[in-house]
């Protein structure tokens, strides 16, 4: 049976994208409400509209836009406190749909001309930031999706038009934006505190058009001041520096010697500032305090204070990578240690679990495959039926014991700590070889050494990792490695001599963990790795390593 047809659905359909387009047409307020309203109006069929949002206190709808009321309506309607529906579709965040106005003629006059009425939320990030009102001459029975069309109509106008006051907001930085850009390039450039003060102290002069100082505060010790140029502070004036860190941190604070005696008064007067704006940061064991001033008591415009508050914004994100980075440089040996106690734990559990696997899993494939030998030798009388399932079993079972020594292998190479990474190495290969996965070729030159385990350990997940790169991605059947030591260095080259892979094509199918994994490793030893994808036929690893600190009888 054939659905009913709703001539509305193309009507709704079209309002979504006419207002969209609408939408996406202009960044200027007025004309985005215009173009959104009277398209909505005209294709919804509703004989008048009004869009409000909440003034600056909250208490009371200025209308942003009318649409179908006569002049004197309009006047009376402009601006009218919050209360009645409105005031529940602002509390709820809820549409009301009223399909009967009549008992609201009296309160409302100017809805007598009018049979219903829908109010929906004008939302922004969630919160109702005005109101979205149709009305009809006719009565109208609200559907569930008519209601629903409303409503994304009404959100996609609030999303509109506070993109729209962004853009307007911005325009009137324009003129310093690129001077903040600048800014911003040179700050990130910056890796520690005394760099971040010299450029602070020389650069935002020009930027925000007065003097600058940049504060540092060590464990409530006198703070330290960074200025272009030089300060004769008493001190007195030094002790009041001190209130400013008192204040809520992240925040812009002002200063005014206008306002009356204030704690920090006599370091302002002193530096001879006679309005300024300050923010302080705090990080642990030490603050900072961001100071501008300049000599006159005119006020900061709305452009300043904006302007030096990303400013600030930007001097935080700044000061906390110096101070990031200041504790990565104090953490760096501990780190090293805790690594070293990783990879021997990580390689004790795989060889419990090698152990456990060997002990169980691998004595009941040796039991099952001497009983399956046992049942072909007795199974003569009838081998027409049972040998060819016999055969297949006994083979299925030999191939799980070569994966299965295999997966202990994997575990923990017990090769290494026999024959060092090296013979661990020519033992994977070996592997690899017999199962005709792959041919490689070991060239190895220099006078061989032993390193410590986990080092060894790291070298050998390098080569194991590369073999599976080959195999899975490079699709080639020979490839080569060659291994030199030198007297303080160690030099890997790993070759293939498939297609090769291109790694930012793996990155996009999320299989780079393999390379990324080799890389890190290889980091974590303090060398250095090379991919070159170009080196055809296939692709080609260079690794080097200094090993002075690195071998055996060495300790880090």
């Amino acid at each position: 049976m054939s659905q009913a047809y709703d001539s509305q659905e193309p009507s709704r359909i079209l309002a979504l994208s006419s207002i969209a387009i609408a939408l996406s047409e202009t960044l200027n307020l007025d004309e985005l409400l215009y173009k959104a309203v009277n398209k909505c109006v005209e294709i919804l069929k509703y004989d008048a509209a009004a869009l409000y949002l909440l003034g600056k206190e909250k208490n009371t709808f200025i209308a942003e836009y009318l649409y179908g009321f006569p002049e004197h309506v309009e006047q009376s309607i402009k601006v009218f406190p919050i209360f009645g529906l409105t005031a529940r579709v602002v509390k709820t965040g809820e549409s009301i749909v009223v399909p009967n106005v009549e008992p609201y003629h009296e309160q409302r006059p100017y809805l007598s001309a009018f049979k219903s009425i829908i109010i929906v939320p004008v939302k922004v990030r969630k919160e109702t930031v005005g109101v979205f009102l149709l009305h009809s001459k006719a009565t109208r029975q609200f559907k569930k999706d008519e209601i629903m069309l409303i409503e994304s109509i009404g959100l996609q106008i609030g999303v509109a038009s506070e993109n729209a006051r962004m853009f307007e907001s911005m325009q009137k930085m324009t003129g310093q934006l690129h001077e903040l850009v600048e800014f911003n390039r040179k700050l990130s450039t910056c890796m520690n505190l005394q760099e971040i003060g010299e450029l602070l102290v020389h650069e935002l002069d020009s930027l925000i058009g007065a003097q600058t100082i940049l504060l540092n505060l060590n464990n409530g010790d006198q703070p330290i001041i960074h200025s272009a140029k030089p300060l004769d502070v008493d001190r007195t004036a030094a002790r009041s520096l001190i209130t400013l860190f008192k204040y809520p941190p992240n925040l812009v604070h002002h200063y005014s010697d206008e306002a009356g005696s204030t704690d920090e008064e006599p370091f302002f007067r002193s530096w001879g500032k006679g309005t300024a704006m300050f923010v302080h940061f705090q990080f642990t064991g030490i603050s900072h305090c961001l100071i501008v001033g300049r000599s006159t008591n005119d006020s900061w415009s709305e452009t300043e204070q904006n302007l030096f508050e990303a400013v600030s914004k930007i001097v935080d994100l700044a000061l906390y990578k110096a101070h990031l980075f200041q504790e990565l440089d104090k953490s760096r040996q501990l780190n090293a240690q805790l690594l070293a106690a990783q990879i021997a734990a990580q390689e004790k559990e795989r060889e419990r679990i090698a152990s456990d696997i060997h002990d169980s899993i691998n004595q009941s494939m040796v039991g099952i495959h001497f009983h399956l030998q046992y049942c072909l030798e007795e199974l003569q009388s009838a081998p027409e039926q049972v040998r060819p399932i016999l055969e297949k079993l006994l083979q299925m079972t030999e191939k799980s014991m070569t994966e299965f020594r295999l997966i202990i292998h994997d575990l923990h190479p017990v090769a290494i700590q026999k024959f060092g990474f090296l013979g661990a190495v020519e033992e994977l290969v070996s592997s690899y070889s017999t199962q005709k996965a792959l041919r490689v070729d070991m060239i190895v030159t220099g006078e061989p050494v032993r390193f410590r385990q986990e080092v060894e350990i790291s070298l050998y997940r390098i080569f194991q990792e590369s073999i599976n790169n080959i195999v899975k991605h490079a699709k080639a059947s020979r490839a080569e490695f060659a291994i030199h030591f030198g007297k303080d260095d160690l030099t890997i080259v790993i070759r293939d001599f498939g297609q090769g892979f291109d790694s930012d094509s793996q990155a996009s199918q999320g299989t780079t963990y393999g390379l990324i994994g080799m890389r890190r490793r290889v980091e974590q030893l303090k060398g250095s790795f090379n991919i070159d994808e170009n080196a055809a036929p296939g692709t080609r690893i260079d690794i080097k390593l200094d090993i002075s600190g690195l071998r055996i009888h060495q300790e880090v």
